[in-house]
Parts: C-alpha cells; sequence; structure tokens
C-alpha cells in the first residue's frame, strides 16, 4: 500500500540514506531534520511502511515552494515519482496556491523531465557559491581607487534599482524593501549603483547578488566585513555568466548551477 504521510523523528534511519544518496552535497543533518519533522509539508512517502521518497512543500501568500523531493534511487524509473508530484500538485491547490515554484539542478536531466511532464517552465537561471575564509583574505586584500560607499537600500531607492539592472521584478523587490526585518544593502560608486544583494545573516551572505560591473564585485564582498557573523559568504545570483565564471575560475566552493522553474495553478 502506497500512503503519503508526517514524517516524525522515528523515520530518522530510513530518511538519511535516502537523502544522502541523492543529495550528497546537500544532505540534511540530523538537527536539521528534527526541526523539520514540526513542518505539516515535510511528507514521506511510503510502500507498506517502509520510506521510499520523502518531499518537503512550503506556502506563503498563495506561492507554493517545492523545496525538496527525493525517491529512493533503486526505485527510480518505476513511476513513484509521477505519483509524487501528482499529491504535490493537488495539496497545493488545497491551500490555493496560484503559483509552485522550485530549483532543479541544471545537470539534472531525469528531474528536468518529469517537473516539464507536469506543467513547469524555466523561469530563472540561477548560480550558488561559497567564499570560503582563503578567499576572503585574498579579497580583502585587493585595493582599488574608486570611491565606493556600501549603503543600505530603502524604498526611496527603487527608481534607482528598477533603472540600473534590468529584469528587476518591481513588485518583488518593493515587498522586500518594503518589509524593514529585510537588509538590502548597495555599493554606489560616485553616487552610481553598481552592486546590491539581499543580506541574510541566517543565510549567512548575500541573496539574489546582483553586479552592473564585474570589476567592483570585490569591493563589494570587502565592505560587507561589518555585517559579517561567520567565516565565510554564501551567494547566490541570477543571470550574470560573467560572474558564474569568476566564480569558477576562482575556485569557490560549493558551486551549484540551477533552473527556477514554476508551474501557475488555476484560480
Amino acid at each position: 500500500m502506497l500512503e503519503f504521510k508526517r514524517l516524525t523523528e522515528e523515520d530518522w534511519e530510513q530518511f538519511k540514506p535516502i537523502d544522502r544518496e541523492c543529495f550528497p552535497d546537500d544532505y540534511i543533518p540530523k538537527k536539521l531534520y528534527l526541526q523539520y519533522i514540526t513542518k505539516s509539508g515535510f511528507i514521506g512517502f511510503f510502500r507498506d511502511e517502509e520510506l521510499i521518497g520523502y518531499m518537503f512543500l512550503q506556502t506563503a501568500n498563495r506561492y507554493g515552494l517545492l523545496n525538496r523531493i527525493a525517491v529512493k534511487k533503486s526505485l527510480q524509473g518505476q513511476g513513484y515519482g509521477s505519483i509524487m508530484m501528482t499529491f504535490i500538485i493537488d495539496y497545493f491547490k488545497k491551500r490555493n496556491v496560484r503559483k509552485i515554484e522550485l530549483m532543479v539542478e541544471t545537470k539534472n536531466k531525469q528531474a528536468i523531465a518529469l517537473y516539464k511532464k507536469y506543467g513547469f517552465y524555466f523561469e530563472q537561471e540561477l548560480w550558488f557559491c561559497t567564499i570560503e575564509e582563503n578567499h576572503l583574505k585574498e579579497i580583502e586584500k585587493t585595493k582599488t581607487k574608486e570611491n565606493t560607499e556600501l549603503k543600505k537600500l530603502t524604498l526611496g531607492d527603487l527608481n534607482t534599482i528598477v533603472e540600473t539592472f534590468e529584469n528587476v521584478k518591481v513588485e518583488e523587490i518593493t515587498k522586500i524593501l518594503e518589509n524593514s526585518n529585510n537588509l538590502v544593502l548597495g555599493l554606489f560608486n560616485e553616487k552610481e549603483l553598481k552592486v546590491m544583494s539581499i543580506f541574510e545573516p541566517n543565510y549567512a551572505g548575500c541573496r539574489s547578488l546582483k553586479c552592473k560591473e564585474l570589476k567592483y564585485f570585490d569591493e563589494f564582498i570587502k565592505k560587507l566585513k561589518e555585517y559579517r557573523a561567520n567565516n565565510y559568504y554564501n551567494i547566490s545570483f541570477e543571470t550574470n555568466r560573467q560572474l558564474a565564471e569568476l566564480c569558477e575560475k576562482r575556485e569557490f566552493a560549493g558551486r551549484r548551477h540551477l533552473w527556477k522553474m514554476e508551474k501557475k495553478l488555476e484560480e
């Protein structure tokens, strides 16, 4: 019998090998697992009481996030992924979600084919990496003659942001700037915005980093020092192949190349 149900602490020993074989570089440690099982969308897929897969589903403001999905490797290609996708879409529909988002490695052709089969389409190209302590020290040694300044961005900077960076989603960045809990930082040179990012202490770095000119990237990283709580930065950015090539050339750790995919649900 196939069954979907909330994961519990007792499922950890079955969960661990599935998670580690599917996500060897990004597996969930037990401490985080014990936090996730308190969430309603952390769901196991069972066959006759045996855990054969799992998913992590999140909702906010009528948006759904397929945070994670995995099927035991020995059972992949047998239709279980399709059963899970049908469950996932129905789960979000019942919660009045209008759009589902997910991220997938560009090299994961099997998963991409599955998502396309269920109506997901490519929305954005993304990169993730980690700037570790040794690279930070090298960056901090660099010098520039540019007159740059790091500032906190507010709603008053909205027009500057939109005029500086192409493909900025105005509604999305407006909501981010309106939320006083968000720390959005911008690097200016002679009053011109060159780099911006949402800085998140919990993420230990920069999300949705945007860089107008590559030569200002190091200066931005250097000036983040006053906000740094760790000896590394995680960074994510969209549709900037030059920055991706720089990260690869410098061999920053944990480099990942992803597609953000979306599916709109009927109103």
